[in-house]
């Protein structure tokens, strides 16, 4: 299941990740984890855009959480810098643990 709906603010972006984030069957096969860092913009209308992977650990961990962060696709409000709709950028760890 993926969530990609409007959202009003980034607290509540760590559970809509968690939910669109897949543990891909290639990494836990060969026990494969980490923390992906990803940087994101979200721009004047909300849109989530230039998604970039920071820090990764492993191709397919680092392609399921640029996909996590793709499917945001926008934010229920624009970016607001110093009170002014602008670009924001963000930045996200996602974890990647095997239980």
């Amino acid at each position: 299941m993926y969530t990609s709906c409007l959202y009003d603010d980034i607290f509540g972006l760590d559970q809509v990740v968690a939910i669109n984030t897949k543990y891909p069957e290639y990494a836990k096969n060969n026990n494969i984890s980490g923390e992906v860092f990803i940087e994101f913009e979200v721009d004047s209308l909300g849109f989530v855009n230039d998604i970039c992977v920071l820090k990764g650990v492993h191709p397919s961990l680092d392609i399921a959480a640029y996909r996590a962060i793709q499917l945001l696709h926008q934010f229920k409000y624009p970016g607001i810098r110093d009170g002014k709709i602008d670009n924001i950028t963000l930045r996200t760890p996602i974890r990647f643990v095997l239980h």
